[in-house]
């Protein structure tokens, strides 16, 4: 199994996979993804060659990443201001 995040959804008819490490683009159509699957979803994947066998979502890694990267968010609205100044 590898992981994959989804990156994005083409004309509601393909998704956009990154794959491993290199972040390998590999495009599947939307009727092979588990039902309410959304866009920045972490996956496990099966293939063989670029042929995918099974696809499961990851919740707890999913949940974590989108908690991760709310809380980022959340800091940088507290920052107060730019440092560089408007001219």
């Amino acid at each position: 199994m590898e992981k994959a995040v989804i990156d994005r959804v083409v004309d509601e008819q393909y998704v956009v996979l990154l794959v491993g490490d290199e972040q390998e683009e590999l495009i599947v159509s939307t009727e092979e993804l588990p039902q309410n699957t959304k866009e920045g979803a972490l996956l496990s994947i099966k293939r063989e060659g670029n042929q995918v066998k099974n696809i499961t979502v990851n919740e707890e890694e999913t949940k974590s990443a989108r908690d991760r990267i709310a809380n980022k968010k959340a800091q940088l609205r507290k920052r107060k201001g730019s440092q560089f100044k408007r001219k």
